[in-house]
């Protein structure tokens, strides 16, 4: 936060207790035309639920959190993460149309989140094609999920080929879950050694889905106490259906 945020953003909550909700908003802002990422989450949650809000005042909130999530994604700026929330909340109640304009303008300035929500605006659409293109902006400016977000929209438009790149390409980026994305799709083409190298990288990045995957894998091989001990770890981080395969698998054992 930039110096006098705090003391501003003290009043708004101060106004915002006392009911003042339009002079709270707009000390909030004030702190954020500061710079402050804290007040953010602040002036754009008194903002959105305002009545007689705005389209462009929506777009413009909106572009302003993306560049917060950018913050957290980057920088883990923990300040970040109530406008994170905000974010979200607003991408469920507001009018799409000023979603998608705010998330557009974000992404024109670089940030990775305004791809990333351009991108779930888009497929929204039925425009899967241009919906892939800013997943891919997304991942490559760091938003690691993207990658395979953007692979499952290729498969949704059956192509296997682009959808093999794209999990490919996040593979060699380091993302564990488009690791495991490349493992399904091998696995589905019958190429299951490859598969498996992939499920193992997804695994030691930390994916749940990768270890689960892994551990059903090295099972099918008759692998039981690798297959243990991956399927532990997918239990570990919470990977649907782990803990009965666990149980299976010990039972086996």
């Amino acid at each position: 936060s930039q110096p006098g945020s705090g003391n501003a953003q003290a009043r708004g909550r101060v106004l915002r207790e006392d009911g003042d909700l339009r002079g709270a908003e707009a000390a909030f802002r004030r702190c954020v035309d500061r710079g402050s990422v804290r007040a953010l989450g602040d002036w754009a949650g008194l903002l959105y639920q305002r009545e007689g809000v705005t389209p462009e005042e929506i777009t413009e909130a909106f572009a302003l959190l993306c560049g917060a999530h950018d913050k957290f994604i980057w920088h883990k700026d923990l300040d970040a993460l109530a406008p994170v929330l905000i974010l979200d909340s607003m991408v469920e109640r507001c009018d799409p149309a000023a979603i998608e304009a705010g998330a557009e303008r974000a992404d024109e300035q670089g940030s990775a989140a305004g791809a990333w929500n351009l991108a779930w605006a888009l497929r929204g659409k039925g425009d899967l094609p241009e919906a892939v293109v800013a997943f891919r902006r997304a991942a490559e400016r760091g938003f690691d999920e993207a990658w395979m977000k953007g692979a499952g929209v290729c498969l949704e438009m059956g192509d296997a080929v682009a959808a093999e790149a794209m999990a490919r390409d996040g593979d060699r980026a380091g993302s564990a879950s488009a690791s495991n994305t490349l493992g399904i799709i091998l696995d589905e083409q019958n190429r299951g050694d490859e598969a498996l190298e992939a499920y193992k990288r997804a695994d030691a990045g930390g994916d749940g889905d990768g270890s689960f995957n892994m551990g059903i894998e090295l099972l099918d091989r008759g692998d039981l106490r690798g297959a243990e001990d991956a399927l532990q770890r997918a239990v570990e981080r919470e990977a649907d259906n782990a803990e009965d395969a666990l149980a299976h698998v010990r039972r086996v054992i």
